[in-house]
């Protein structure tokens, strides 16, 4: 990565990479209150996602995967995360879910990381 990260992102990026996506949600949701980006905001749902698939929930983590996807479909990478990276984790994550509807089992999770662009 080329310029220095807003501090915001940067801790983000070392919580979730840490499993603390809770930490990380904050970080970025906070990020996002300025930027109002989709790209901050599908960070901030990518975390919180996590978070609640690590509390058991099935269903809205499903959803905000989903918006996740859709947020960075086309848009300008601003932040410095790579988003072709996360995307594929995302996806991977979805293809992989349970056809009975549960979520999916939370030591799958730590496999979740992010990366700066390179």
């Amino acid at each position: 990565m080329t310029k220095t990260p807003d501090p915001l992102i940067a801790a983000g990026l070392h919580a979730f990479n840490a499993g603390q996506w809770d930490d990380a949600f904050m970080q970025f949701q906070t990020f996002w209150l300025s930027a109002r980006s989709h790209e901050s905001k599908a960070l901030a749902q990518y975390a919180n996602a996590l978070n609640q698939l690590r509390l058991g929930l099935s269903t809205a983590p499903r959803v905000m995967l989903g918006r996740a996807l859709e947020l960075t479909a086309d848009v300008p990478r601003a932040t410095g995360i790579n988003i072709v990276r996360m995307r594929a984790d995302i996806v991977e994550l979805l293809a992989d879910w349970p056809s009975d509807g549960t979520g999916i089992d939370p030591d799958r999770l730590h496999a979740c990381t992010l990366e700066w662009q390179s």
